[in-house]
């Protein structure tokens, strides 16, 4: 893990075989050489600049483990990508909570002790909860939406809120993808949630969530549900379907209800340190390349989804519920967030489309 500031490395270069190449070469007073000698020596003088350039070196840190899509189709791609931009700036990853949990990480940028992280909406709402907005039930349609909202005004103003209260910067939100409730009963409505201890991850604003849609909301560690699940601790559980099937929560589960109640995303951090120790053209690189990991992860969820229900609607490991009251559920959110929440305004204006 890196301190406060990014590790800076200098480039090593040829500069001083420059120099003693010239010699060896001698003088030439021919005036008609005199525009090779401007040449060559502004050609020394911009391979002297750029022997002079410090490359940054980050440490990027999140808690997914190597074959989810955030860290297969993202984060394990960005030293290759950086690579290729050629912006002097490189990664070093840090997957699967190596160096802590996602609040922990949270912590951790935020008092520049790490260079770069990826944590989810409801753990930055510990810093800013209007961030909270990102993780409200049926706040959003769909991917689309979403990504319209983080992208625009809005998501800038809550985004650059967060940047000046708490130094926390955000480069750039990555789909994580929609999240469906498993149970052992079908699950069509907020009617059917009704006394359903529903597992919801330990935020405030998830679990206000599993309120929203009728659940009886219960916060169990990650690492726990499945024998939650196997041992009637909880009834029912709620992930994006990679994460279902990477947790075995398919093999403790009967039914898929395709609820994509959340619209889930997560964001890529960086410190205000080790942004201000960018340069303008290597923030303007660092910002382009996560905007094209952003398209991969997208796509790496749509394919892992479509395969996923389509082999456990082959193989009958679990019952496809697509019969979903979606206006039902989003009608019981909706009034849920209506007040009493810093998003609430938020929530109202993505509704009605102003954003």
């Amino acid at each position: 893990m890196s301190g406060s500031m990014p590790k800076l490395k200098l480039l090593a270069g040829p500069t001083a075989l420059l120099f003693l190449a010239a010699g060896c070469n001698g003088v030439d007073d021919d005036p008609t050489d005199t525009d090779d000698d401007v040449e060559e020596t502004e050609d020394t003088e911009e391979a002297e600049e750029a022997e002079d350039v410090e490359e940054v070196s980050l440490d990027f840190a999140h808690v997914y483990e190597a074959s989810a899509p955030t860290h297969a189709c993202g984060a394990d791609l960005l030293p290759d990508a950086l690579e290729e931009a050629d912006i002097g700036v490189t990664a070093e990853i840090f997957p699967n909570a190596q160096l802590g949990s996602e609040s922990e990480l949270v912590e951790q940028i935020a008092s520049d002790e790490l260079d770069m992280a990826i944590a989810g909406p409801s753990f930055l709402a510990t810093l800013d909860e209007r961030v909270g907005l990102f993780d409200a039930a049926y706040a959003f349609e769909d991917e689309d939406q979403l990504m319209e909202v983080a992208q625009g005004d809005l998501g800038q103003e809550l985004f650059g809120d967060l940047e000046e209260s708490a130094g926390v910067v955000v480069l750039n939100t990555w789909y994580y993808g929609a999240r469906h409730v498993t149970s052992n009963e079908p699950v069509s409505s907020p009617d059917d949630l009704a006394g359903m201890r529903l597992r919801m991850p330990d935020s405030a604003v998830m679990l206000a969530s599993g309120e929203a849609i009728g659940a009886q909301p219960t916060a169990v560690e990650f690492e726990e549900v499945y024998t939650s699940l196997q041992q009637g601790v909880i009834d029912a559980q709620e992930n994006p379907i990679p994460t279902i099937s990477a947790m075995g929560f398919h093999e403790v589960q009967d039914y898929l209800n395709l609820t994509g109640h959340i619209q889930s995303s997560t964001q890529n951090l960086m410190s205000q340190s080790a942004w201000d120790s960018l340069s303008e053209e290597q923030r303007e690189g660092l910002l382009e390349v996560f905007e094209d990991l952003a398209e991969e992860v997208s796509q790496c969820i749509a394919d892992g989804d479509e395969q996923l229900v389509e082999e456990w609607r082959e193989t009958g490991e679990m019952e496809i519920n697509e019969d979903i009251d979606a206006d039902a559920f989003a009608e019981a959110a909706t009034e849920f967030f209506s007040d009493g929440f810093e998003f609430s305004e938020d929530y109202q204006n993505v509704a009605e489309g102003n954003y």
